[in-house]
């Protein structure tokens, strides 16, 4: 990883309507080109279904920080380990 988590806080934005949410933007070096890891949401989903996004999601209230939750999403649809 190049670096810790980068938090940024979009409540701080006035009059917007927003849902919180924690992502990761997983970039990697492979054969001398830059890759970025995203994932293909699941075709039975309410809303988005088979969208291509970032690993993560909505944060609910009591679920701790969006950097974790991000990592958590991230371990469980990539079984990567992001830090």
């Amino acid at each position: 990883m190049l670096g810790g988590p980068t938090v940024i806080n979009e409540s701080e934005a006035p009059a917007v309507d927003h849902v919180n949410a924690g992502v990761l933007a997983a970039l990697f070096e492979e054969s001398g080109e830059s890759r970025l890891i995203l994932t293909r949401r699941a075709s039975g989903l309410r809303t988005h279904k088979g969208e291509v996004s970032f690993p993560g999601g909505r944060l609910d209230a009591g679920e701790g920080p969006a950097e974790a939750r991000s990592a958590r999403r991230t371990k469980r649809s990539t079984s990567i380990r992001p830090w």
